[in-house]
């Protein structure tokens, strides 16, 4: 028998054809065993049998479109972390026309006509930084954005800071006064309130 032939139930005859059952799958319900599904089928593994990918798949893992596609027929881009085909790229993705995929665009990013990493526009509750290539979140009063471009809590004596320490307030916090650009609890030695300006001075 062929060496594709299922040798515990034999041939009839030397051929991949000729194979009662094959060892890895078979072209077509009575045509011959292969080792592999050539391109643009897969393998069903019940039947084991090659069965032909639906369009717009031009190469698929399985018979679902939206999920088991490898690569797209013309006029279509692939999807690779979703396994779908698409005639567009869907928004938050890059379209690689000539690779013939889409690519998710880089994080908070909502559109990417140019590349995946640099943002046109970003997305809600975020803003763009650096030129538009980076998507921050949108800080809140009492934070600042840190080197990584997030949102960091500003020291407990501030109201609003560039920083986290102390020194690094826009304006003290109530319960704190303002002593050379740093906010705390009270005037050191050397120093006095000033009421009206809410600050310590000398």
């Amino acid at each position: 028998c062929h060496s594709l032939c299922d040798p515990m139930l034999g041939c009839s005859g030397p051929e991949a054809d000729n194979c009662e059952r094959c060892v890895y799958a078979r072209l077509h319900l009575h045509g011959p065993c292969v080792e592999a599904c050539p391109e643009g089928s897969f393998l069903d593994v019940n039947s084991r049998l090659c069965e032909m990918c639906t369009e717009p798949c031009l190469k698929c893992r399985g018979p679902d479109t939206a999920s088991e596609c490898s690569s797209c027929i013309a006029g279509f881009l692939l999807i690779p972390e979703l396994g779908s085909c698409q005639r567009q790229c869907p928004q938050r993705y890059y379209t690689a026309t000539h690779q013939k995929v889409c690519i998710r665009c880089v994080n908070h990013c909502k559109s990417c006509p140019e590349s995946p990493d640099r943002c046109l526009a970003c997305n809600d509750g975020f803003e763009s930084l650096q030129d538009g290539s980076v998507c921050s979140a949108h800080c809140q009063g009492n934070e600042f954005r840190n080197s990584l471009l997030q949102c960091s809590g500003c020291d407990q004596s501030c109201s609003g800071c560039f920083g986290p320490s102390a020194a690094e307030c826009v304006e003290c916090a109530a319960g704190y006064v303002s002593q050379v650009n740093e906010c705390r609890r009270n005037c050191s030695s050397g120093f006095h309130l000033d009421t009206d300006s809410a600050s310590c001075l000398r």
